[in-house]
């Protein structure tokens, strides 16, 4: 495996962590509870922030790379 397919396969393994943990920290919770409870709200967002990370600062490489592997859709 190459470097840039190690470095996709990171970038996409800490994607998919950050989002099942919002599935985790959110599952079973009302809009209202979501909005209740701050501490729940800051995860999430941190979340979302690290996983938009990752892909903001991917080289063109990888981000070629995430292209190719969506072409079979």
């Amino acid at each position: 495996m190459s470097r840039d397919q190690q470095r996709l396969q990171d970038y996409l393994g800490h994607i998919r962590q950050a989002i099942a943990r919002i599935e985790r920290y959110t599952d079973n919770l009302t809009d209202w509870a979501f909005l209740a409870n701050e501490r729940i709200q800051d995860a999430v967002i941190r979340n979302f922030e690290s996983s938009s990370r990752r892909v903001a600062t991917s080289s063109a490489t990888t981000r070629v790379a995430l292209r190719l592997t969506r072409k079979w859709r």
